[in-house]
């Protein structure tokens, strides 16, 4: 279930920004086949985007939980397993000056994908009031790697029949994909860009 949904609004929100605001939009999968971690950050790093957006389902322990659950990355919402740079290891000053930039635009990514994770919020609760939506930072790995604000959004919980019983229909999977377009529409505002890549 969790391929086929997510593929749905992937796919519906692909076709959404290249016929409604004129901008591309690369897929890591366009069919129902699994993509490793790696190879999903490689694509969106080499494609050059503007914006990082992982669509998925949840599964949670218990099946009371449900809702829509969206994450942006913060290192410290997992402990410091993360971000520790060990200088000791860093042998010459090109590397270090490397690593300060790299920190320095990763910060920057982090911040942005936190503004658009809040516009993610806005748009769902505005286009779908009556679905729980949680925002929570947490150390996702795909968050960390891609070299662009990212946010990853989890639409529903497999674990719980009623978010099952939304995910299988195509009204509420068109209204996920309308609310995504319209954060990206609005971050490409709010931050003075005309059109993203």
């Amino acid at each position: 279930m969790e391929k086929d949904v997510a593929l749905q609004i992937s796919q519906s929100l692909k076709n959404k920004i290249i016929g409604r605001i004129k901008l591309n939009a690369v897929m890591t999968r366009d069919k129902d086949y699994d993509v490793p971690l790696e190879k999903r950050v490689t694509i969106a790093n080499t494609s050059n985007g503007d914006l990082f957006i992982s669509i998925h389902t949840g599964s949670a322990y218990s099946d009371e939980i449900s809702g829509i659950w969206i994450y942006y990355m913060d290192y410290e919402a997992g402990g410091d397993e993360f971000g520790e740079i060990d200088t000791d290891d860093i042998e010459d000053e090109k590397k270090d000056v490397d690593m300060i930039l790299k920190d320095m635009a990763r910060s920057s990514y982090i911040n942005e994908g936190t503004r658009l994770s809040e516009l993610f919020q806005k748009n769902l609760t505005d286009i779908i009031p009556d679905q729980k939506l949680i925002l929570k930072p947490a150390p996702i790995s795909i968050l960390k790697d891609v070299n662009m604000p990212s946010v990853l959004i989890e639409v529903g919980n497999i674990t719980n029949s009623e978010d099952v019983k939304r995910m299988m229909d195509k009204e509420y999977i068109n209204k996920i994909a309308d609310a995504i377009l319209n954060s990206i529409k609005d971050y490409s505002r709010v931050n003075g860009r005309e059109s993203l890549k």
